[in-house]
């Protein structure tokens, strides 16, 4: 992946190919925020067709990291702060899938 990603990684690099499993690992083994990113950057990918977002959408949902990024993380933490709310954790914004803070 080669990733600039901040922070602890599981230096993935650009090829690898890993399966969930191996990334959940890279996230949690090492701390892993370059594993972190691949998979919000995958399943956002996955969200993103599977609920048809359109034009507005991509307007509407927002990140402050994220927002203008080439990939689809933005809608991976919609997911999680859509998950967060339906579990009443109502103090709960996610903006980013590694947990590193906003600039």
């Amino acid at each position: 992946m080669g990733s600039n990603v901040r922070g602890t990684t599981a230096k993935l690099k650009k090829g690898d190919i890993l399966t969930a499993e191996e990334l959940l690992y890279g996230c949690m083994l090492p701390s892993g925020n370059d594993a972190a990113f691949v998979l919000a950057k995958y399943f956002g990918r996955l969200l993103f067709d599977k609920k048809g977002y359109d034009e507005r959408d991509m307007q509407r949902i927002r990140s402050y990291q994220f927002n203008y990024h080439p990939y689809y993380v933005k809608y991976f933490l919609k997911q999680m702060n859509d998950n967060a709310v339906s579990l009443k954790l109502l103090n709960t914004f996610f903006d980013s899938p590694h947990g590193l803070m906003n600039p």
